[in-house]
């Protein structure tokens, strides 16, 4: 198989959008355009009878779905928390500790502290650093595509070595883009 630009492309596209689904409606564009691209990409292999683009082609289709359910499922996931476990004082009890932050009674660290008591946004944000950590996920999934095109075999075919190293160089790539990205809103802002 030749290592095609289109599939570098894709691959690429999967590393830029889990940090641009969360800004506006450009990530999901973004994404829809790279799924559209990925669908082309593995009809044509089919017709050409070429399986490793066949494989490369479905590998990037199911991580591109799956970059879009984990944001939903997050969102998901903290509304039940918060649904299940709220007792209908928390609004409240913010517009309290807002109050006396206002009148400054408390200063931000006590405020942050005293919202940080409340069980249920405890909980809640658990839930969300939780979900956040699968954003790894589809971007160690991009990082193997990469890597199995370099080595010029289908994604799933690749080592538990080579899978592992992708795991880490997804976490890397995650951690040095979100970096980059605190770095940047704090020069605009």
């Amino acid at each position: 198989m030749s290592k095609s630009f289109l599939f570098w492309v894709l691959y690429t596209g999967l590393i830029i959008i889990p940090i641009a689904h969360f800004n506006n409606y450009l990530g999901f564009i973004l994404w829809l355009v790279f799924l559209i691209i990925a669908y082309l990409l593995r009809k044509n292999a089919r017709s050409n009878g070429d399986t490793c683009r066949i494989a490369h082609a479905s590998w990037a289709i199911n991580t591109y779905w799956i970059e879009l359910f984990i944001p939903i499922a997050i969102l998901i996931a903290a509304l039940v928390v918060f649904a299940k476990y709220s007792d209908g004082t928390v609004e409240k009890q913010i517009e309290n500790y807002l109050g006396e932050f206002k009148k400054g009674s408390i200063d931000f660290m006590g405020l942050v502290t005293q919202i940080w008591s409340i069980d249920v946004i405890r909980k809640v944000t658990y839930v969300i650093l939780g979900g956040l950590v699968l954003i790894i996920w589809p971007v160690k999934r991009a990082v193997q595509g990469m890597i199995a095109l370099v080595r010029n075999v289908e994604p799933t075919a690749l080592s538990g070595g080579l899978r592992f190293l992708a795991l880490i160089l997804g976490f890397l790539l995650i951690s040095c883009l979100s970096c980059l990205g605190t770095f940047l809103a704090s020069k605009l802002l």
